[in-house]
């Protein structure tokens, strides 16, 4: 038989396990696919996608990043990546609501992931010497289209992960 201090040693293994192994499921792309991307030039008649992540202390969790229901990557802390996409209507789900972007050629789009900390705050009666009780905090994701400025700098500061084609 198992006893609980046994059994939450296995627990907190097997999740540590989980969440290193989460974290390190990124490939690593090649040099040539770096410079390319940080050249910030599309091929012509093209555009170029960055999804770039800042890095928190949050934000450990892995997200996809799916645009029309292909999955293209995976983002982490403190990483980016970068697909080319022809002009068109695209449906991208980077955490949070979905984004729907219209691509027109020779341009850049820049998507910054977050993520916060939200608290749920639960009313007490007045009655009582605290006016409101905290319970633990739930992490929130959220995807936006940022100025090109702005994601130039987001990228700037983030490393490139391997992105599969689209």
């Amino acid at each position: 038989m198992i006893s609980k201090h046994q059994l939450s040693q296995i627990a907190a293994t097997v999740f540590t396990a989980v969440l290193f192994c989460s974290c390190a499921n990124t490939k690593e792309p090649s040099t040539a696919e770096i410079q390319s991307a940080m050249s910030f030039k599309p091929a012509k008649g093209k555009a170029l996608l960055y999804v770039y992540r800042p890095s928190s202390f949050l934000c450990y969790e892995p997200k996809h990043i799916v645009i029309n229901q292909w999955s293209i990557g995976v983002t982490g802390s403190g990483t980016f990546l970068v697909t080319t996409l022809s002009p068109s209507n695209y449906n991208i789900s980077a955490g949070g609501d979905p984004i729907n972007l219209s691509v027109s050629a020779n341009k850049l789009y820049f998507i910054r992931q977050s993520a916060e900390k939200k608290y749920l705050v639960n009313p007490v009666p007045i009655v009582t010497p605290v006016p409101m009780l905290v319970t633990a905090p739930n992490l929130v994701f959220s995807s936006s289209i940022v100025s090109e400025w702005e994601g130039r700098q987001g990228v700037a500061s983030c490393k490139q992960v391997a992105t599969g084609s689209f």
